[in-house]
């Protein structure tokens, strides 16, 4: 009797428990699980100039050492490199020059009908002994005698009919570099009025006509032989650059700069 009447009251107790539960919403209460709050929980913000030092790029010292080793082993190719570059520029443009020189008293010469020299010169208004690396000028020899007798520019009005005048003053050229004449032209070279060239190879002070085989200027600079040019000048007053001597001979130097005191 005791347990048919426990059991129906116990069935009872259960029935009123899960109504009360859902009556009051608290099946759908979880407990907190207290281990796992501390993933939750929000850090402080970075210092400031913690912020700034990460934004900042840089090398380490294995990167610097890389990058130290593979510039100086380009360095070593690229600088060789560059000053033949810029040697070979300088001889062109002096080579262009002395051309250009050549060319401009050979086109007066065929204007004023008249001859029109170049002589060495030593930095002043008369032709000298230096070398032709030292400047040079360009004359229109009025009296034709082959020498420049004064120093007034053809520019000027007070010239007389059969007065020397200078047409160019050239400066030094940039050394090192030495302008050697062939045998041909030891000191003097011109053009007549038609514009064939002539020089005074027997410094006789008479015309002779131009000789290609002799008639020529050896540029170099301190590279000596191997790379010396040639400014060649034809009997008809043109110029051209060669790599050899005009009768295919092998050019030599004088020893460049020299004279560059």
């Amino acid at each position: 009797m005791r347990v048919t009447f426990i059991l129906p009251i116990g069935r009872c107790v259960i029935q009123v428990t899960k109504r009360l539960v859902m009556a009051l919403g608290l099946a759908r209460l979880r407990v907190p699980d207290y281990r796992s709050r501390a993933r939750y929980v929000k850090s402080p913000p970075p210092l400031p100039i913690l912020v700034g030092m990460k934004s900042v790029s840089g090398f380490t010292i294995i990167e610097l050492m890389i990058t130290v080793v593979v510039l100086g082993i380009a360095l070593t190719f690229a600088v060789p490199s560059m000053q033949q570059f810029i040697m070979n520029n300088r001889m062109t443009s002096q080579l262009n020059l002395m051309s250009s020189n050549l060319a401009m008293a050979r086109s007066e010469a065929i204007k004023q009908n008249m001859p029109v020299l170049l002589c060495p010169s030593g930095g002043g208004a008369t032709c000298s002994e230096s070398g032709w690396e030292s400047g040079w000028l360009v004359f229109a020899d009025r009296d034709r005698d082959m020498t420049l007798d004064g120093a007034a520019l053809c520019t000027s009005s007070t010239l007389g009919a059969n007065e020397d005048c200078l047409l160019l003053e050239q400066a030094r050229l940039e050394q090192p570099a030495t302008l050697t004449p062939a045998t041909g032209i030891p000191a003097l070279l011109g053009y007549d009025g038609s514009g064939a060239a002539f020089c005074d190879a027997n410094e006789d002070g008479a015309p002779e006509p131009g000789d290609p085989s002799d008639t020529y200027f050896t540029l170099c600079d301190s590279r000596g032989d191997a790379h010396a040019r040639a400014l060649a000048i034809s009997r008809t007053g043109r110029v051209s650059i060669l790599n050899k001597a005009p009768n295919g001979d092998a050019l030599s130097c004088a020893v460049a700069g020299a004279d560059s005191e």
